[in-house]
């Protein structure tokens, strides 16, 4: 396939707009053929979801994507999300000279732009909040955990947008402030380790939990759990000698002398 050959950036720069929407609409026809011209594809192609996935695939990050104009709904699968998409595919580049000029987020909200535009411009979650944006709209585009806390959101805000525990703890969120809203079910399913024990057992989850998430009797017992824990929780009784207990306290805990020989008590 022959690529298309691409006319001077400048040659179209120098062209006078008075009016914005045509600027914008001219801006956004150079980047996409750019991407097509590069990849020697067309520009169906190129915001075609399917090919946007390949890009991706290929290495190229949303980030590039955005700011080349492509259409954004795909990329936020990643997150999980269903938020409709923007009234204009703003540039980044535009959304950030805005930014620079001092226009307020909620004045670039307004224009139309998207949440995930904005953050490649520069705008804060506290800029997007007072703008209207819910925590939602910010997990989304990108946003961390921390960046919401910090601009003010609530916890519930925060794990109604989508934000794992783990990402909420590490936000600086106590747990006492997530019983409620985060679920030890849901994090069990995860099998996500990482989360320090200590502060799962602040949260409620019981040793059971813990060890669907993949939690070995060692840390737990560390964590302060009994043997009588762990063995409701389903541990057999060679992975509690293993942790640190005590025939006694296996003894305790209710394990049957066939239990304990199996496990290696003489």
């Amino acid at each position: 396939m022959n690529c298309p050959t691409l006319a001077s950036p400048k040659f179209f720069r120098s062209i006078v707009l008075t009016q914005l929407r045509w600027e914008r609409e001219i801006e956004r026809s150079l980047s996409v053929w750019y991407l097509g011209s590069f990849f020697c594809s067309s520009v169906s192609s190129v915001t075609n979801n399917s090919f946007t996935s390949d890009l991706k695939a290929a290495g190229v990050s949303d980030e590039a994507l955005l700011a080349a104009g492509v259409p954004t709904t795909d990329l936020k699968e990643a997150r999980n999300c269903n938020e409709p998409a923007p009234r204009r595919q703003c540039q980044t580049g535009w959304a950030s000279q805005q930014r620079d000029s001092g226009v307020s987020a909620l004045q670039v909200k307004d224009y139309g732009c998207g949440a995930s535009v904005m953050r490649l411009a520069g705008y804060t979650a506290g800029e997007m909040k007072d703008a209207g944006f819910t925590a939602k709209a910010l997990y989304c585009a990108g946003y961390t955990a921390s960046d919401l806390v910090q601009a003010g959101y609530s916890p519930e805000e925060l794990a109604k947008a989508g934000y794992s525990a783990g990402q909420l703890l590490s936000a600086g969120i106590q747990p006492e402030q997530l019983k409620g809203l985060i679920s030890c079910d849901e994090i069990a399913k995860t099998h996500d380790t990482s989360i320090p024990i200590s502060q799962l057992k602040a949260l409620g989850c019981s040793a059971e939990q813990l060890r669907q998430a993949g939690y070995t009797a060692k840390q737990l017992k560390e964590a302060g759990y009994s043997a009588a824990d762990l063995k409701k929780a389903g541990y057999d009784a060679a992975s509690l000698l293993a942790a640190g207990f005590s025939p006694k306290d296996l003894h305790d805990a209710g394990y049957s002398a066939a239990e304990m020989r199996a496990a290696g008590v003489s």
